[in-house]
């Protein structure tokens, strides 16, 4: 079947946070740019621009994976012993 590997919670979500959010970035572009190339403005009276909320989109998902390489990268230097990454969890008070 398939290979499996032992990883916890936090290291699936990262394995699956990168791709789904670097595709999601990829897909979101071209709803951006069909707008912006086709100067679209609102049916309503006035005609405001609808390329600022188009743009957010792509733009927040590229956040997203721009966040996801600099965590793997806080990862790997703490991996490599550059510095120590401080993963305890304390519960709240209750």
């Amino acid at each position: 079947m398939f290979l499996r590997v032992r990883l916890d919670a936090d290291q699936h979500l990262w394995v699956l946070l990168l791709p789904v959010t670097a595709h999601l970035a990829y897909l979101a572009w071209p709803y951006f740019a069909d707008s912006f190339k086709s100067q679209e403005v609102s049916m309503n009276a006035g005609g405001l621009i609808l390329q600022p909320a188009k743009a957010l989109p792509p733009a927040g998902f590229a956040r997203l994976v721009v966040r996801d390489v600099m965590q793997l990268g806080k990862r790997f230097t703490a991996l490599a012993g550059a510095f120590r990454l401080d993963t305890r969890y304390e519960a709240p008070l209750q």
